[in-house]
């Protein structure tokens, strides 16, 4: 799909959305995450291990983690058992699980709070608007369930996870923290030249730091 931008423009057509070079970047978890490291957004902790690849606990730094497919999209490869929350031989399986049932490599990246966010980018014209702000409303998840966006909330009607992961909109949060969600949202657009419509998943830990954990550069 990312190169479908690329092969309208061979043929002299439009295209909305971003363009391929930009859907390629924010497809890749693990070069997005050093673009936006790399222009001061902050983003959890996480490392990357190729397929056949190997990893000690210090490379994973500490738990709990998220393990999940580097290359992919629409939360494929992320269920129940992609959260770790100590490190063990079940890091190393999941790990093992993604490469060989995706042939990519798995990204291990810190677990960051319980709060989860996402923001809009509409552009008109020269102007980049920033949307309301969204959260995940997780209130119905019991005690010690991960609050996290897997799979089956996004692409199982059946699961309770589709049907228990409505979102606030707005979002209630101070004035402070609005604004640095805006304001890292925006950054995150430039610096990775975006175009047209994104959208920004965020989450933020107990400290109120809120973390980019990546961008769709396609979104629903």
């Amino acid at each position: 799909a990312s190169h479908v931008p690329a092969l309208c423009c061979a043929y002299g057509k439009m295209a909305t959305g971003c363009d391929s070079p930009c859907l390629s970047l924010t497809l890749d978890k693990w070069r997005t995450k050093a673009v936006l490291h790399e222009a001061g957004v902050e983003v959890p902790r996480g490392i990357i291990v190729p397929v056949g690849g190997d990893f000690s606990r210090e490379e994973a730094g500490e738990g709990p983690y998220i393990v999940k497919p580097a290359n992919s999209d629409a939360s494929e490869g992320i269920g129940g058992n992609s959260f770790i929350p100590h490190f063990g031989p079940r890091v190393k399986e999941i790990v093992q699980i993604i490469h060989r049932d995706f042939d990519q490599p798995a990204l291990i990246e810190q677990y960051v709070g319980h709060r989860e966010f996402n923001i809009s980018l509409v552009q008109s014209g020269c102007e980049v608007k920033v949307m309301p702000i969204a959260e995940i409303d997780f209130s119905a998840f019991a005690p010690g369930k991960p609050r996290i966006i897997d799979y089956s909330a996004k692409w199982v009607p059946e699961s309770f996870e589709y049907n228990n992961t409505p979102r606030i909109i707005p979002a209630r949060v101070g004035g402070d923290v609005a604004a640095w969600i805006r304001a890292a949202a925006l950054k995150s657009w430039n610096a990775l030249g975006c175009a047209d419509f994104i959208r920004v998943d965020m989450r933020m830990d107990e400290k109120e730091r809120v973390f980019v954990l990546e961008i769709n550069a396609n979104p629903d």
